[in-house]
């Protein structure tokens, strides 16, 4: 029943304007469609697809399910992947906040290489996985050196004496 401010009356069904039911619509010279749909009518239904448990396929088929834009499969690379590098960051005695956004950077990177056929997946993508993140961690730490070494050098060359200037990175 539906709820009206003078009280409650009986649902009633939707008819389109004027009273007439659906049959009455189509013109006296056509018949309505068998089935109740026009066969002139674009396929308007979505087709059913099977239900994938993602975490449960290998390698290949999730690449090939995130080449064909399935946004579920990349989610679950995305997820696979992290795991894998935190669990190997732990393993080799990194904190977790000093490595985090380089965890998620390059499975990101990774992610797009693949969806965009830029990166043609080996046999073992993990160990690239992996390979990807220790030379992303090697990178970071020699630009933080060399950044350290440039201010080190500019304070040292900086007039004053035994003075050492402040400089910002």
């Amino acid at each position: 029943s539906v709820h009206t401010n003078g009280g409650v009356r009986a649902a009633t069904p939707w008819r389109p304007l004027g009273g007439e039911s659906g049959a009455e619509l189509w013109m006296n010279d056509e018949k309505p469609p068998t089935g109740g749909r026009d066969p002139d009518a674009p396929n308007d239904q979505r087709p059913t697809r099977p239900k994938v448990n993602y975490a449960a396929l290998g390698d290949a088929a999730l690449v090939g399910a995130m080449r064909a834009g399935n946004a579920r499969a990349i989610d679950e690379f995305v997820l696979r992947y992290q795991r894998l590098l935190f669990d190997r960051a732990k393993t080799a005695g990194l904190r977790r906040r000093d490595c985090e956004e380089a965890i998620f950077d390059v499975v990101e990177d990774v992610a797009m290489l693949i969806v965009g056929r830029r990166l043609r997946p080996t046999q073992e993508l993990g160990g690239y996985v992996v390979r990807c993140f220790f030379n992303r961690l090697a990178d970071d730490a020699a630009e933080h050196e060399w950044r350290q070494r440039v201010v080190r050098e500019g304070s040292e060359e900086a007039p004053g004496g035994a003075e050492s200037a402040v400089l910002g990175a």
